[in-house]
C-alpha cells in the first residue's frame, strides 16, 4: 500500500481501476508466461528462456526458434516482434518497426513472411537487411503457413475475387504461389471462399491437405481439413468446436485446441484424395486462458513434444491511498 506523501512513478500496468475517490486498485504487470517444452500428458520438460509477458506466434520447422509478441501496457500485444532461440533461451528483438502480424517460416526456416499494414512483408530470419514488402495489399493479410510445395495460406476479411469486398463471405482462405524465399511468383487466389469465416489454414506436412477453421451455422468454429491445391470434400474431424489446428509433423495425425482449452488429437487414415479420422482424444489442458481465441501451442519435429506457454505467478495487486494527490 502506498500513501499520497511518496513520489511515485508508476510502471506501465495491466490495468488499472479506481475502487473510489481514494483508493486505486494497481496491477503493476501484465501476466507473465514462460516457454516450456511438454509432452503428451501436459507435464513440462523443459522450460526455455526467462518469463515474460508473451504472446505465442510462430515456430520454425525444426523447433529451435519461435517469433514472439510482448504485451505492452494495458495488456495489449506490441505489433514488434522477436525471436526466441527455444534452444539457449535467448530473446533479441526481430522486427522493430511496424504493424505487424501472423509470421510464418520458410520451409527451411531461412525467411518468415507477415503482415504488415502495407501488405505481405518479408525477412530473413538471419536479421540480415531490412523487411520489405513483396506483396502490397490494401488491406491486412495474415499469412497462416508456407508449404513446400511453394504456397503460402493467408486469411483476409471479405476478400473477393480480385481486391474487393464481399461481405458475404466473411473471411476467405487465400493462397499465393511464392518462391523459397518468399517471392510471388503469381496471383493470390481463394482456396476457400464459403459463406460465413474460414480462417487458420494449415498445410500437412508433404502440403498435400489443409486443415482449417470454420464457422458451422450454428455459429461455432469447428475445424475441417481438405485436399489442396483443389477442394475434392470437406471433412470435419473435430467436435463440439475447436480451432488452431496442427499437424503432426510425422505424419497421420492433427492437433487441435477444444473451445474448453483442451488440446486434442485425432488419428488419420489418409490417401491422395480421401481420409478416415478417429474419434477426438484428450491429451491435456493447455494452460492459457479459455477466452484466448489463439492456438499458443505448436508441435515438435517428433510429434510427441509441444512448445506451449507456462504461466508464472503474478505480482500482486497493489492498492494505492489518496491516488488523486499524486497526480498533483
Amino acid at each position: 500500500m502506498h500513501l499520497a506523501g511518496e513520489s511515485r512513478v508508476l510502471a506501465d500496468p495491466a490495468w488499472t481501476v479506481a475502487v473510489s475517490s481514494s483508493l486505486l486498485l494497481y496491477d503493476p504487470a501484465p501476466a507473465m508466461t514462460q516457454f516450456g517444452w511438454v509432452d503428451r500428458n501436459g507435464k513440462v520438460l523443459q522450460l526455455v528462456g526467462d518469463p515474460a509477458p508473451f504472446g505465442f506466434t510462430a515456430m520454425s520447422p525444426d523447433g529451435s526458434r519461435v517469433v514472439v509478441t510482448v504485451t505492452a501496457n494495458g495488456g495489449i500485444p506490441a505489433t514488434l516482434l522477436s525471436m526466441l532461440d527455444t534452444r539457449r533461451g535467448i530473446l533479441n528483438r526481430f522486427v522493430g518497426i511496424g504493424a505487424n502480424t501472423s509470421p510464418v517460416f520458410s520451409p527451411d526456416g531461412q525467411t518468415v513472411l507477415f503482415g504488415s499494414d502495407q501488405g505481405l512483408t518479408r525477412i530473413a530470419t538471419s536479421g540480415v537487411g531490412d523487411p520489405n514488402v513483396v506483396h502490397p495489399f490494401t488491406r491486412r493479410i495474415n499469412p497462416t503457413d508456407w508449404s513446400r510445395r511453394g504456397f503460402v495460406l493467408f486469411g483476409q476479411f471479405g476478400l473477393g475475387l480480385g481486391t474487393e469486398m464481399d461481405r458475404s463471405t466473411e473471411a476467405n482462405i487465400m493462397m499465393l504461389p511464392v518462391t523459397p524465399d518468399g517471392k510471388p511468383t503469381g496471383e493470390a487466389t481463394p482456396y476457400l471462399q464459403n459463406l460465413g469465416a474460414q480462417s487458420g489454414g494449415r498445410f500437412s506436412p508433404d502440403g498435400g491437405w489443409v486443415a482449417y477453421e470454420e464457422s458451422t451455422k450454428s455459429g461455432q468454429s469447428e475445424v475441417f481439413i481438405d485436399t489442396f491445391p483443389e477442394r475434392h470434400r470437406a471433412i470435419q474431424i473435430s467436435t463440439n468446436g475447436g480451432f488452431g489446428a496442427r499437424w503432426n509433423p510425422q505424419g497421420g495425425e492433427v492437433f487441435y485446441r477444444s473451445l474448453a482449452g483442451k488440446l486434442m488429437a485425432v488419428n488419420l487414415q489418409m490417401d491422395k484424395n480421401s481420409a478416415d479420422v478417429s474419434t477426438p482424444r484428450e491429451l491435456f489442458t493447455l494452460p492459457v486462458s479459455t477466452l484466448t481465441y489463439r492456438p499458443q501451442y505448436d508441435v515438435g519435429q517428433d510429434g510427441n513434444r509441444f512448445l506451449i506457454l507456462v504461466p508464472v505467478k503474478k505480482a500482486p495487486l497493489e492498492l494505492i491511498t489518496n491516488w488523486q494527490a499524486l497526480l498533483k
